[in-house]
């Protein structure tokens, strides 16, 4: 469940980074935004919404950025059990949108 409300807050603190009005609340989204990447539930989650079709454009674009940055600065912290896991699904978003 701790998931599923990680990723509905990344959803929110997306729409309010782009669609928001107030400066302040896009700031707040902003800073959320980037602890969240830095967190190991951003492997998972960002994948997730990878594989969604309904996910936003913008969604899309900030958790590809996400895993592209976990995977160039904080890949060890990725359990080695994972690291297949990880590329058949990273191959898989490849092969989709190429």
């Amino acid at each position: 469940m701790e998931q599923q409300a990680q990723h509905q807050q990344l959803l929110a603190a997306l729409h309010a980074l782009y669609h928001h009005e107030d400066a302040s609340v896009k700031d707040q989204a902003n800073k959320w935004l980037e602890q969240w990447q830095q967190s190991v539930a951003a492997w998972s989650i960002s994948d997730a919404v990878l594989h969604d079709t309904a996910s936003s454009v913008e969604a899309q674009y900030f958790c590809a950025q996400t895993l592209r940055t976990k995977v160039q600065r904080d890949f060890e912290e990725l359990p080695l059990d994972s690291v297949p896991g990880l590329r058949e699904s990273l191959v898989s978003l490849l092969l989709k949108h190429a």
